[in-house]
């Protein structure tokens, strides 16, 4: 309990406290909670942040139990509060008693072995980290620690009820444990330990795997297929849970049920399955996909004036058309496959941008006949998922020019004849490679209460 003390000491740790409260509104006088939180905040001169949640809506939405629901609802708030104060670090109170109740818990539950670990330290959440200072000392600690200073503190009456699987495990089954197996509750934290410093080991050998063959651009994280296929299921699941942690921000864990079914579909799917939910895995003919759950289809379409140029937001892209001067025409296509030439005489004075459609058809450069964009897909090797996601330029009567970085068509050419020479390049309109989960030092902490 003295980091408590220390705590108090922000100029010395050259901390800024920001203390924040959730309304679950599970008990018609959750309310008091709240004002209890503000009040004590402000006898202590710090800023505090509550709000509340209709937890119950959000279980029945999401098909959680309250207890999940909860738990979602509360870390969401957090990770907002957290970034709206620009702060690095999410204090949390578990104690060693929270740690032992998880482990056995999961144990009762038939989680994964490595969900045995407990409740981590510390762990990302959104930009910020979630650590738990008092998991080393016990509740019946921090009770004599309020006690002895007077210091006032409330308790939810609801962590009483037997109904929820955690109150029955504190009240009931632990107790029992004591008395038939005394030092069984020491045993489950020692089992926790022993199981986080092997899945340490085993996240070191993910990690260097990840070092080697993930690659990530904008939000997706691409893994060889062949050499993700080679690897122990244990690394598997971890660098599916890597993957997952850099999309979505955060390393809390993800559905157990998803993750069977996203495992399944990495290991022995074929090319096209997919498995999808928060986070999308995806087989493609030589990597393994994880993204964002599959979007809405882009359905705009966007015009682009000759010179010109427009930000197609659906496609994350800018397309650019400029007129250059070239003393001999040379090949349509250029080194690069974000830039192509094109004859100015065949596209008019303004093109279009939109997604591929079912029964487009282009005459492929080099072809005399025309040819459907679906076959051309295929042929490329173009997952479906994909598809939709790659601009289709056409000239204002509907003919395509340009399957961004894939396909020119015979149609605009450049050739003996031209006189005029478009440039169409298109760029990025946003983002990057995903950074990677930070773990730098922290100078701002969100403590809930």
């Amino acid at each position: 309990m003295e980091l408590l003390e220390k705590v108090k000491a922000t100029k010395e740790w050259n901390l800024t406290l920001v203390v924040a409260h959730l309304d679950h509104r599970l008990r018609v006088d959750s309310a008091d909670d709240a004002r209890f939180v503000v009040r004590m905040a402000d006898q202590h001169g710090l800023p505090s942040v509550t709000s509340a949640a209709d937890v119950r809506g959000l279980a029945r939405r999401r098909k959680l139990s309250i207890e999940e629901a909860g738990r979602e609802a509360r870390y969401e708030f957090l990770a907002r509060v957290a970034r709206e104060h620009r702060a690095r670090r999410i204090a949390t109170a578990h104690t060693q008693d929270d740690q032992i109740e998880t482990v056995l818990m999961r144990i009762l539950r038939g989680d994964p072995w490595a969900a045995l670990g407990g409740i981590p330290i510390a762990r990302p959440l959104d930009a910020a980290h979630v650590i738990r200072p008092l998991m080393t000392g016990t509740r019946e600690e921090a009770r004599r620690f309020l006690s002895v200073r007077s210091i006032e503190w409330r308790e939810d009456p609801s962590n009483r009820d037997l109904r929820f699987d955690r109150n029955w495990i504190r009240f009931r089954v632990l107790p029992d444990l004591e008395r038939v197996a005394p030092g069984g509750s020491g045993l489950l934290l020692s089992l926790s330990s022993v199981i986080r410093s092997a899945d340490r080991l085993l996240n070191d050998l993910t990690y260097q795997h990840v070092a080697n063959v993930a690659e990530a651009s904008e939000l997706v994280i691409r893994i060889p297929l062949g050499e993700f296929r080679r690897l122990s299921q244990d690394v598997q699941r971890r660098m599916l849970r890597w993957a997952a942690s850099q999309i979505t921000g955060t390393s809390a864990g993800l559905p157990v049920v998803w993750e069977k079914r996203a495992h399944r579909v990495a290991t022995k799917g074929r090319p096209g399955d997919i498995a999808d939910g928060t986070i999308a895995v995806r087989v493609n003919y030589d990597a393994l996909e994880v993204t964002r759950s599959q979007s809405q289809e882009p359905s705009r379409e966007y015009r682009l004036r000759i010179p010109g140029t427009v930000t197609a937001e659906e496609f994350g892209m800018t397309l650019s058309a400029s007129i250059v001067e070239i003393a001999a025409p040379g090949p349509s296509s250029s080194a690069q496959p974000d830039e192509v030439y094109l004859d100015a005489g065949a596209l008019g004075e303004e093109l279009r941008i939109r997604s591929w459609r079912p029964g487009d058809r282009m005459m492929p450069l080099g072809m005399r006949g025309k040819k459907k964009v679906q076959d051309l897909f295929v042929d490329d090797k173009v997952p479906r998922w994909e598809r939709h996601r790659i601009p289709v330029v056409t000239d204002a009567r509907g003919r395509i020019v340009w399957i961004v970085g894939r396909r020119i068509s015979e149609i605009a050419r450049l050739s003996e004849r031209t006189r005029h020479i478009v440039l169409l390049s298109v760029r990025k309109a946003a983002g990057g490679p995903i950074p990677p989960v930070r773990n730098t030092p922290d100078d701002a902490v969100v403590g809930s209460a």
